[in-house]
C-alpha cells in the first residue's frame, strides 16, 4: 500500500517520492496526533491557521504546548494575511499547522502562497504540518496544490492526507503521512505501539482506490 500511495501522490502532484516517504495511519486525525506526540513538548509554540477542526487544537493541548492562532478574514472571499502569519512565527515556534483546502471555510492556498510559506518556514527552521485531506474536493482544477510540490528533500514538512474524502472511505480509517523518511519511520513505530496497524481489509480496499482510475472523482 505504501508503494501504491507513493505512485498515487507522484502521479497526482507530479512528485518523485518513494514508499519510505509515506506512512500509513488509522485516519488522518491519528496522523496529526502522532506528529504532535513526536515533535511537541511542554510549552512549545504552535501557530495554527484558523478556523480549524477542533481536534487539531486538542492534539496540541494534550502535549501541553501553546497555541497561537492566525485567523482567516472573510472579505469578498476568505483570505489569509501572509504578513500576519509570518509575524506570528517566532524563534520559539516549533510547528505551523495549515489546512488547505480548508474545513470549514473552503479557503484554499494558491501555488505562489504555498511556495512563499515554504520558503519562510525553511528559514525559520520550524516544522510545517499541512493537512491536505480535501485535495480532490475542488472544482476548478484536478486537485489543489500541495506543499510537497515546493519542498526540498530535507525540509521540515509533513503532509497529512486521507482516503476518507477523495475515495468516500470515511470510517475505513486509512490515513497517510508524507515527509522525510526519518520522521515517517518514527510515525510507523508509534503507530505499531498504539493500534498495531490499520485494518488489513481497509488497506486492501485503499490499494484498489489508489491504483484505480481517478478521472471520475
Amino acid at each position: 500500500i505504501r508503494e501504491a500511495l507513493a505512485n498515487y501522490m507522484n502521479e497526482v502532484f507530479d512528485l518523485n517520492t518513494k514508499s519510505e516517504n509515506h506512512s500509513l495511519v488509522n485516519g488522518g486525525m491519528l496522523g496529526i496526533k502522532l506528529v504532535c506526540e513526536i515533535l511537541l513538548e511542554k510549552d512549545d509554540e504552535v501557530v495554527i491557521v484558523g478556523p480549524v477542526w477542533p481536534n487539531i487544537r486538542s492534539s496540541v493541548i494534550l502535549r501541553q504546548a501553546k497555541i497561537k492562532e492566525v485567523n482567516l478574514k472573510l472579505k469578498s472571499k476568505w483570505e489569509l494575511d501572509l504578513n500576519k502569519l509570518f509575524s506570528s512565527i517566532t524563534d520559539k515556534t516549533k510547528m505551523v499547522f495549515i489546512n488547505s483546502p480548508s474545513n470549514p471555510t473552503g479557503w484554499m492556498l494558491t501555488e505562489s502562497e504555498q511556495d512563499h510559506i515554504m520558503s519562510f518556514i525553511r528559514k525559520k527552521n520550524c516544522w510545517l504540518i499541512a493537512d491536505e485531506v480535501y485535495h480532490q474536493i475542488v472544482y476548478d482544477r484536478a486537485v489543489s496544490p500541495s506543499f510537497l510540490q515546493f519542498a526540498k528533500p530535507n525540509d521540515k514538512l509533513i503532509v497529512i492526507n486521507s482516503s476518507s474524502k477523495s475515495f468516500n472511505m470515511t470510517g475505513w480509517r486509512i490515513g497517510y503521512a508524507a515527509g522525510p523518511k526519518d520522521i515517517i519511520k518514527a510515525i510507523g513505530k508509534i503507530q505499531s505501539q498504539s493500534t498495531s496497524n490499520p485494518s488489513s481489509i481497509s488497506q486492501a480496499a485503499a490499494v484498489e482506490a489508489l491504483n484505480g482510475k481517478q478521472g471520475f472523482i
